[in-house]
């Protein structure tokens, strides 16, 4: 029972230091100056606390609306941070295939809750689409590095691999384990390792993207610096 309760703690204590690091992304994003993606990444940011918030809340609200609340806002929240990768690094923002992706995920979601009460499906599906949009994340950033700025870039990629990578264990183990043997804080191992990893993932992110966002815009001073002293930045450099 100490690892069911630690895993739901983890779950609690990542959704406070989540909401304080969205209000302070949100407050960025409206009195500083900011780049294209940083306002989907706020808004992704805070549906993951509406997601953490909803896990938190398990058994204390109907199942229906911690499943509405915690994979809705996981889905939709991980949809915004992709796209928000996306607009980043000068792609096309909106990504029609993730969104049919969460789309899907979330009929399943509520299809093994509401028609045929599956929690282990839930988990299987759930996982695996959060797996797949944070992977096509990672990559998004990985192809995206900047000569200049690789450390925003490095950090919030591997943040966001290291999130992929700990979904799909979790759907493999879940498999492994079999119908009836799963549940949402079991009191194993990897459950812990799960909560606690994706609580880290989601406090980190939002450090990323406001160095991915430092980064640029140091970047950019250097070089209105240049001009200002009436050189050619490339040619400043090609010295």
């Amino acid at each position: 029972m100490q690892l069911q309760f630690d895993s739901r703690t983890a779950v609690e204590v990542g959704t406070v230091a989540a909401f304080s690091l969205s209000v302070l992304s949100l407050l960025l994003w409206r009195t500083r100056r900011t780049y294209s993606g940083f306002g989907r990444w706020v808004a992704g940011t805070c549906f993951g606390c509406v997601s953490m918030a909803g896990l938190a809340m398990r058994g204390m609200i109907p199942e229906w609306i911690s499943v509405l609340l915690g994979n809705g806002g996981a889905f939709a929240g991980f949809v915004l941070l992709l796209e928000g990768n996306r607009e980043f690094v000068n792609l096309p923002a909106p990504s029609r295939p993730a969104r049919i992706l969460a789309s899907v995920a979330m009929l399943g979601e509520i299809y093994f809750l509401l028609s045929v009460d599956d929690i282990s499906t839930r988990i299987v599906i759930a996982s695996t689409c959060i797996g797949i949009l944070t992977l096509a994340s990672a990559a998004t950033l990985f192809r995206g590095i900047q000569p200049n700025r690789k450390l925003g870039f490095l950090f919030a990629g591997t943040l966001f691999l290291i999130t992929a990578v700990f979904n799909f264990g979790r759907a493999f183990e879940t498999v492994r384990a079999g119908p009836g043997a799963a549940a949402l804080f079991p009191a194993i191992v990897v459950s812990e390792l799960y909560f606690g990893g994706m609580a880290i993932a989601v406090i980190g992110l939002a450090f990323g993207f406001i160095l991915l966002t430092q980064d640029r815009m140091v970047e950019d001073l250097a070089a209105e610096d240049i001009d200002d002293d009436g050189h050619d930045a490339a040619s400043w450099w090609s010295v």
